[in-house]
């Protein structure tokens, strides 16, 4: 009884509360007029929308169990094609893009050497495109392995996968790899350096019957001993007359072979070649090299200094094969720029009595001067291969 009390008394306090408040005024009952009007229309809206989902889901027919898994599928082709592409947007990185102050500092050389050997990184790449287009493995790999050691003492870390793919390319792709350097080192030196187009790809046999089409025979060619009609006899032995006619035969095909060779031998001469050199007898030419005052002038540790003079060294000998066929060749323009070069490279090393011969070749215009000075150049270059090579060892 007692629970019912309460709630008796309740229900009274209610009537009471409501009998005790004021009667509302005209404007209050519109007000509440209203607000009744917009919450009704409210949750009239909400119910017609659950009644519109409610139907659409009843509208809608399940999904069979190949049309969820291709669903799935489709989810996760797209997650994993975001992934990868913020993958490659987060780790994408311009190979060219180096910070020269930096590395500088780090080497402990001023920006402007730094500029300096970066050119001569750039050069020493052109020098040796032939060596990175070549079938000769052995060839390529030196050269990739002589960039990849320089690109490691200059701290462009970013060459070594372009460097990677040349060495890994097919003769199909590896035109395109090398460009791929190059097109990275014009950016970092602002130059411009492209591949050369390549035009020794004609197989030899054509080149061979190109020559043949070239040769002039003005006069005919006549054989020694004419073979006159009726004046062969055979035996009745058809070996022995097999053997009597491949004499024949063969007698007639060098009376027309031999002038032929002569003429190509000839027709092979090249009448703007300045003759040749011949090393082998060049005596060195001694002077003195102080690597300890030109590792303080480069501000340079010496270790470093001896890895660029070892370089150089390798770079010496096949860059004087070029100029030496150069010569050969009548190529004064080819002999400067190797001259240029070579100078260029010694010159930064403070080798200086050798970038001095070398500058005489890098402007030399008469080329019966080249003999001489390509000598001078040789023997000099003797004596600096001997001072170091006896430094590395001690």
């Amino acid at each position: 009884f007692s629970i019912f009390e309460d709630k008796k008394e309740e229900k009274e306090d209610e009537v009471i509360s409501i009998f005790d408040d004021e009667p509302l005024t005209f404007e209050e009952k519109e007000e509440a007029e209203e607000e009744v009007e917009e919450t009704l229309e409210v949750e009239e809206t909400k119910d017609e929308n659950s009644e519109d989902d409610l139907i659409s889901l009843l509208d809608d027919e399940p999904l069979t169990f190949e049309e969820k898994e291709e669903v799935e599928e489709a989810l996760e082709a797209e997650d994993k094609t975001d992934n990868i592409l913020t993958k490659n947007i987060s780790s994408s990185k311009d190979p060219s893009d180096i910070n020269i102050e930096e590395i500088s500092k780090k080497i402990g050389i001023s920006v402007e050497d730094y500029t300096e050997f970066l050119n001569e990184y750039a050069d020493t790449a052109l020098t040796l495109e032939d060596d990175l287009k070549s079938e000769d493995e052995n060839k390529k790999s030196h050269a990739v392995k002589t960039l990849t050691h320089l690109s490691d003492v200059l701290h462009i870390s970013s060459l070594k996968p372009i460097l990677e793919n040349i060495q890994n390319s097919n003769s199909n792709n590896k035109i395109e790899s090398i460009q791929s350097l190059y097109t990275t080192l014009s950016i970092m030196t602002n130059r411009d350096i492209k591949v050369k187009i390549q035009e020794d790809t004609v197989p030899e046999l054509a080149e061979e019957m190109k020559i043949e089409e070239d040769i002039e025979i003005e006069t005919p060619i006549e054989l020694k001993e004419p073979i006159e009609e009726n004046t062969i006899t055979f035996k009745d032995d058809p070996v022995e007359q097999d053997i009597l006619m491949a004499k024949i035969v063969k007698e007639s095909i060098e009376e027309i072979v031999e002038p032929v060779e002569e003429a190509i031998e000839e027709s092979e001469i090249n009448p703007n070649s300045f003759g040749t050199i011949d090393l082998s007898d060049v005596k060195p030419i001694h002077f003195d090299f102080q690597i300890n005052q030109a590792a303080n002038e480069l501000s340079l540790p010496v270790e470093l200094i001896k890895e660029f003079v070892v370089d150089f060294i390798d770079q010496g000998h096949e860059e004087t094969e070029k100029m030496l066929k150069a010569y050969e060749e009548g190529d004064l323009d080819t002999i400067q720029k190797i001259g240029h070069l070579l100078k260029g490279t010694s010159s930064n090393l403070r080798i200086n009595p050798l970038a001095d011969t070398l500058y005489k070749i890098q402007f030399c215009e008469d080329s019966s001067d080249l003999d001489v000075l390509i000598k001078d150049y040789w023997g000099h270059f003797l004596s600096f291969e001997n001072q170091i090579n006896h430094l590395v060892k001690s």
